[in-house]
């Protein structure tokens, strides 16, 4: 139990306790400013807690704009021959001009038109692509002649590779994890006047990569199991083939989900994947595969954190134990209060408080600190001012939106003196 002294008058805080209710303040219950009536006196020998906090556990399984998408791929038989617009249509190529030395190397990318083609137009289409730029370069079944040129056509790896991009290419800026490069139907070797070697038609949509939508809401198991199916069926209609088949039922004895896609395989990708900018590019963004729905950015609002689902492809298999709480817990920030004495895992110094949700929807969430000890205190070096923002967030930093006016937050600060007695 922890005791402490009231310190002498000269170095305290006449106001002990700041109550709160976000209701009072602007902004909304997930980043409000509270403003207090004046600036309240402080120095080094007092810490402020946030002693007690209260809301309803409104979070739903499904939130609009946080956690409404599902990211999946559909494994679909290779096509080959086929150009994509935004998808593989760009070919980077680098070119050395023997008779300007001082020149150097220039770095130019040539799109080519989407089409089903065979070898023979392929040709002719990378030919009428470079002849906009060098009017006297022929592509042949075995070669590009490059009168009073070297050119140098790029691997798919180094194209797609950030460090390459950033150290080797000089020409237009891309985003190597989104480069829709052809570079990866040549294979040959460079020369002055001649690039020596063949191309191949392109192999896509070996995969099909899909951003889809969930409705939003509070869902039982097998109301999840409903609504992932009928998502994930109106997001590939018209897009595999083939109509996809997909059943999805859950099991309550074991709390999993199971997923049964006769017409094809499928894979429901791992949160930790969606968030690694490597594989984003290598494989979600890769030429070979195609792409539906909107396009994948850093503000995921993924669902797939609550599945832990296997990480390959399968016409049949379950989920791990499904996660239908909207967030398992919160995190309290306040820019104006933190003394900068924690950190968490991207690298934000302003958390006040951790809050487990640890009740079932629509029930009060209460939270006060497992204790007041010296190491629990954020200290207050100057004046707590007139105007405090609080915000919250979950662990992977996102703001976690109120999906409710009754949602509001209620906040008791207490301002305590250093000077303990003990604290065991």
């Amino acid at each position: 139990m922890c005791r402490f002294l009231i310190g002498n008058k000269q170095s305290m805080s006449l106001v002990r306790k700041i109550y709160i209710d976000s209701r009072t303040c602007s902004g909304d219950p997930s980043d409000f400013t509270a403003t207090l009536p004046e600036p309240i006196r402080a120095d080094p020998s007092l810490g402020i807690i946030l002693s007690q906090l209260t809301f309803v556990n409104n979070f739903n399984t499904v939130m609009a704009g946080y956690s409404d998408r599902l990211y999946f791929g559909v494994n679909v038989p290779d096509v080959s021959g086929v150009v994509t617009a935004n998808v593989n249509d760009r070919v980077y190529l680098r070119v050395i001009d023997s008779r300007d030395t001082e020149a150097g190397a220039v770095d130019r990318i040539f799109v080519i038109p989407p089409a089903t083609y065979t070898l023979a137009t392929l040709r002719t289409a990378l030919q009428t692509a470079l002849r906009t730029v060098y009017a006297d370069w022929t592509v042949t079944d075995t070669a590009i002649q490059t009168p009073g040129y070297r050119l140098v056509i790029p691997s798919l790896a180094e194209v797609t590779s950030p460090d390459w991009a950033n150290n080797n290419w000089n020409g237009p800026l891309y985003d190597p994890f989104n480069s829709d490069s052809l570079n990866d139907i040549f294979v040959g070797t460079s020369a002055l006047n001649q690039w020596t070697g063949t191309l191949s038609l392109p192999i896509s949509s070996a995969v099909i990569n899909v951003n889809a939508g969930i409705l939003p809401g509070q869902y039982t198991g097998a109301q999840f199991a409903s609504e992932l199916q009928v998502a994930i069926q109106q997001s590939t209609a018209g897009v595999t083939p083939n109509a996809l088949v997909i059943t999805v039922t859950y099991n309550a004895t074991q709390g999993i989900l199971n997923f049964t896609s006769p017409t094809y395989p499928i894979i429901i990708y791992d949160a930790k994947l969606l968030r690694n900018p490597e594989w984003v590019g290598r494989e979600w963004y890769s030429p070979r595969n195609i792409r539906s729905g909107p396009p994948l950015t850093s503000d995921l609002r993924d669902i797939n954190t609550k599945l832990s689902p296997p990480q390959t492809f399968s016409n049949s298999f379950s989920s791990g134990q499904i996660d239908l709480s909207g967030v398992r817990e919160i995190y309290i920030h306040s820019p104006t209060l933190s003394d900068g004495c924690s950190v968490t895992t991207d690298n934000r110094r302003d958390v006040i408080a951790t809050v487990v949700c640890d009740v079932p929807w629509g029930q009060l969430v209460s939270y006060r600190p497992y204790s007041f000890a010296e190491r629990e205190l954020l200290q207050l070096n100057n004046d707590i001012p007139v105007t405090l923002r609080f915000y919250i967030t979950d662990g992977y930093g996102k703001r976690i939106p109120i999906t409710s006016q009754s949602q509001y937050m209620f906040l008791q600060l207490s301002i305590l003196s250093y000077d303990y007695i003990d604290d065991s």
